[in-house]
């Protein structure tokens, strides 16, 4: 499928980044200046706790069960989904709502937002550099597989093992 397709994964890989990037800009363009009219301590405060606890800790309750290591899963905690969804939801609930919250809700989501932004492009250089070397100090781990390899052997059900018997005994 990819090989009959790879125009449509070239798209998302470099024109569809390009309109992700769009998109943040006029978000930003329009939105920006009224949320930042909004912004007060005390929402500043709830989107630290949000961008620094409340998601590293819901990425690390997604990994449970999985053989990603500490380092990985403080990694993803930080540089994991953000941003642009966070604007879009807002804006998809904000005509359905109470005027009164639409408002307010929207004010936070933007300021998320921008303030992740900011600190995700921040740290993203030096974050990708101590990952990057805790993953190479680890050594052989699931990590350093490549995207095509499974950490875990993959268990053959007993259909298709009859059928590499006969393939092999033919």
């Amino acid at each position: 499928m990819k090989g009959r397709c790879s125009f449509v994964y070239e798209f998302t890989e470099s024109e569809g980044q390009i309109l992700t990037w769009g998109a943040f800009f006029l978000l930003g363009l329009a939105l920006m200046p009224a949320a930042l009219g909004h912004l007060t301590w005390s929402m500043a405060a709830m989107i630290l706790i949000s961008l620094l606890i409340v998601r590293p800790l819901a990425i690390a309750i997604s990994l449970m069960g999985s053989d990603a290591s500490v380092t990985t899963r403080l990694f993803f905690g930080w540089f994991g989904p953000r941003g642009l969804a966070t604007a879009l939801f807002a804006l998809l609930i904000v005509p359905t709502i109470d005027p009164g919250f639409a408002e307010p809700i929207l004010a936070i989501a933007i300021n998320t937002v921008w303030i992740s932004a900011l600190l995700h492009g921040l740290s993203a250089q030096p974050g990708a550099r101590w990952y990057a070397a805790k993953v190479k100090a680890m050594g052989d781990c699931p990590e350093m597989k490549t995207a095509g390899q499974s950490a875990i052997p993959l268990r053959k059900s007993h259909h298709h093992q009859d059928l590499d018997k006969n393939r092999n005994s033919s």
